[in-house]
């Protein structure tokens, strides 16, 4: 694959040299980060484009480790002059690292990894004209406007590539592509009585072309999205006591984002990271004895899942990814780590490849990898119409909505973005607003159903924030709908 990185020609020997001269001067190990970022954001309000936002940037992170302690620089001035100012930069903060540091970095050799990677894509994002996606926005705002009570709609329509050159010490030369899309569509309904709420067409962000753009449909779901808007601006509150959920998978995403991705963190469990949104309830004496959840509670970390927003070839360790379980019916197994944090977990190895930085100008940090609750199996797996059946009063809840969740990822409340009531194993009318609430651990071990694959969908995030200065992630979140009994639920008003 011949990946278009600027200047790469001339800069290959130069980057080479930098790696060869760390190795001179004495470190304990070196790597760099040449990256290439280019996005646009098209956005459409009601029959207008409101904005198209378009970035590119480029530059060069060195990291070295130097007597058990870090140090990274980066430069955007790529001349080598500047590159070894960079290298030099890197060192003097190392050795400042090490003397600071309160144990050394447990860093574990691997052998040299040489190869490319790209996203599985059909149609490169980029070269679809900019009239052609304005125009697939224009006509879903229009569609949903054309629905009575439906007074104002804005869609966009997100692409996004990176280009990842990775140099070590220890020889390892890896290139990658990532192409990120992501369509979004939501119009605002307006009541009788004056109240006004919003409905929203949740189509997941992924690692590929702009075929997931067309796959979306904007066009044809924006009038059921408008006249659902409007549906739930007439609809009552929500009642408040013990019911039955029904979720669907991009509901369960962000719970799933918050209540596991998060919590399963190494760093956050061994109080490496706290500063930003907190630690974990979780302990590694956990493993393999915590009932997390339910019989029906198998979760999958997964860096190689096809489209997954977190998958690549390799991480900014340079460890190939690879899939791991997180949750075993019910049972926790394993944590999210990186090469230099999985020693935490009593494990020898590389860890889990969760090593990302968003930027060539960012250090790599662990971040949660794609994280998925896996479909039930067999030929007695539930289907979503099973489930509803098997509720006799219960919510059938949409989408993502608000959410709050406290600093160990063990107390939260999440809302949603439709509401409907299940009666003796009917869905029956909306209800405007909903919340449900729980602990992390209680929640799980309520499930009492997960449907088949057949209902599986990859949704996910495309802004999980961590790490100071802060970083942006990308994760993708699969789920089948799936039934939890007995949840406390408000009404949100």
């Amino acid at each position: 694959m011949n990946f278009l990185f600027p200047n790469k020609e001339n800069l290959d020997p130069i980057l080479r040299e930098i790696i060869d001269l760390s190795k001179k001067l004495g470190v304990d190990y070196s790597d760099l980060r040449y990256g290439f970022y280019k996005s646009e954001t098209i956005n459409v309000r009601d029959n207008l484009v409101e904005a198209i936002d378009y970035d590119e940037n480029f530059g060069v992170g060195i990291r070295v480790l130097v007597n058990g302690g870090w140090g990274f620089s980066s430069t955007a001035v790529l001349d080598k002059a500047n590159l070894l100012e960079t290298l030099e930069t890197a060192i003097d903060i190392a050795k400042a690292s090490s003397e600071l540091r309160v144990e050394k970095v447990c860093w574990e050799p691997q052998v040299a990894q040489v190869g490319t990677w790209c996203s599985s894509i059909k149609e490169d994002p980029f070269k679809v004209s900019r009239e052609e996606k304005m125009n697939l926005l224009l006509d879903s705002t229009s569609n949903a406007l054309q629905q009575d009570g439906c007074f104002r709609a804005t869609a966009s329509i997100f692409s996004g590539e990176e280009l990842k050159w990775f140099l070590s010490s220890e020889g390892s030369d890896i290139t990658q592509r990532i192409i990120r899309t992501s369509p979004d569509l939501m119009a605002w309904g307006k009541a009788s009585n004056g109240n006004v709420r919003t409905r929203n067409h949740q189509t997941p962000p992924l690692t590929c072309g702009f075929e997931n753009i067309r796959s979306a449909d904007l066009v044809g779901n924006a009038a059921r999205v408008g006249s659902e808007a409007v549906e739930r601006a007439e609809a009552p509150f929500g009642p408040q006591g013990k019911f039955d959920l029904i979720l669907d998978p991009a509901n369960l995403a962000l719970t799933i984002h918050e209540t596991i991705g998060h919590a399963t963190e190494l760093d956050r469990a061994c109080g490496w990271e706290a500063d930003f949104a907190g630690t974990s309830f979780l302990k590694v004496s956990d493993l393999d004895n915590l009932k997390y959840g339910s019989k029906w509670v198998n979760v999958q970390g997964d860096r190689t899942l096809p489209n997954g927003q977190a998958t690549l070839g390799w991480d900014d360790d340079g460890v190939k990814t690879n899939e791991f379980p997180i949750i075993e019916k019910g049972i926790f197994r394993g944590f999210a780590s990186t090469r230099d944090s999985c020693y935490l977990e009593k494990t020898k190895g590389l860890g889990k490849a969760c090593s990302h930085a968003d930027s060539w100008s960012n250090i790599p940090i662990l971040r949660i990898p794609n994280v998925s609750l896996k479909p039930s199996e067999g030929e007695s797996a539930p289907s979503k119409n099973d489930l509803i059946k098997d509720v006799k009063k219960g919510i059938l809840i949409q989408g993502r909505g608000s959410w709050s969740i406290d600093q160990q990822r063990y107390n939260f409340q999440f809302g949603g973005d439709a509401f409907w009531e299940i009666r003796n194993g009917e869905v029956c009318g909306m209800f405007s607003d909903v919340t449900y609430r729980g602990i992390t651990t209680d929640f799980w071990n309520s499930c009492d159903g997960v449907s088949s694959k057949d209902y599986w969908e990859p949704q996910g995030v495309r802004n999980c924030g961590k790490g100071q200065p802060s970083q942006q992630g990308q994760q993708t979140h699969g789920a089948s709908w799936s039934l939890f009994r007995n949840i406390d639920v408000g009404d949100a008003n």
